[in-house]
């Protein structure tokens, strides 16, 4: 790393945070969306074949194939996301940006990012099943579980990378959660005016009047707007290491050649 990009790394506020995101994105946004789609379509085909499983009439939702399908759609976007992830990672510390490199470390982590994924879904139903509140818990502080599990040296096995980024949310809650939630808003804004679009667009477009078309585009433009997710979660990562680890101070010893401090 060099010292450029050291001195780059500082604590970050909330907009900060997603502003670096935004920039981080930006820079290489054809090709996280290109990794997206690759996903994207199975997920796409899987999801089209669940459909009447999940509805069985159009004003009902099956709970469990939904939860079955949620689970699958979960494991398959988060090796999408863990390419990013990884390739943003070095991107964001002045390492470069090789996509071929991002996919072999995926392939080096992958079981342990899907145990990762597995056992964040464990705490949040847990959560749920204890009234609601502790399973929003869980889902905000381990949200940055896929980043840990890809990028983070001391994250072993799905486990340990769960309880890394547990403990790097510790005493920094209230910034994780407004980090997330303006993410949200920015989000909702998209969907709803896709939503709005696809609403006009409806009357002289016939494919667009079934709830299943609509739901299917919305799942679409999912790699429209993941890599904005991802690079929210890797500057959130890196922000919370550097609050808690002084990961700059190191980064900036490591690129000086001078020794960090214990």
């Amino acid at each position: 790393m060099t010292a450029s990009a050291a001195s780059a790394l500082r604590p970050r506020t909330v907009t900060e945070i997603v502003d670096a995101a935004f920039s981080l994105m930006r820079a290489r946004y054809g090709a996280y969306v290109a990794v997206t789609m690759i996903i994207e379509v199975p997920i796409l085909v899987l999801r089209a074949a669940v459909y009447a499983d999940v509805h069985p009439t159009p004003a009902s939702i099956a709970w469990i194939p939904l939860g079955i399908e949620l689970l699958a759609v979960s494991l398959m976007a988060s090796i999408a996301q863990g390419v990013c992830a990884a390739a943003m990672s070095a991107d964001y510390l002045g390492q470069g940006f090789r996509l071929s490199r991002a996919i072999v470390r995926v392939r080096e982590r992958v079981a342990t990012l899907v145990a990762a994924v597995l056992l964040l879904w464990l705490a949040i139903i847990v959560g749920i099943v204890l009234l609601i509140i502790p399973g929003l818990y869980a889902a905000f502080r381990l949200d940055i579980v896929v980043c840990v599990a890809i990028v983070d040296e001391r994250a072993t096995g799905g486990m340990g990378a769960v309880r890394r980024a547990w403990e790097l949310g510790r005493h920094q809650m209230q910034r994780v959660f407004l980090t997330l939630l303006f993410m949200g808003l920015i989000l909702w804004i998209f969907l709803f005016a896709l939503r709005a679009g696809m609403g006009v667009l409806a009357p002289s477009w016939p494919a667009l009047r079934s709830l299943r078309a609509q739901e299917l585009v919305i799942a679409a433009s999912g790699c429209l707007y993941y890599p904005f997710i991802v690079a929210v979660q890797t500057v959130l990562y890196y922000d919370l290491r550097i609050r808690n680890e002084a990961l700059d101070v190191e980064m900036m010893s490591a690129a000086l050649g001078a020794p960090s401090p214990a």
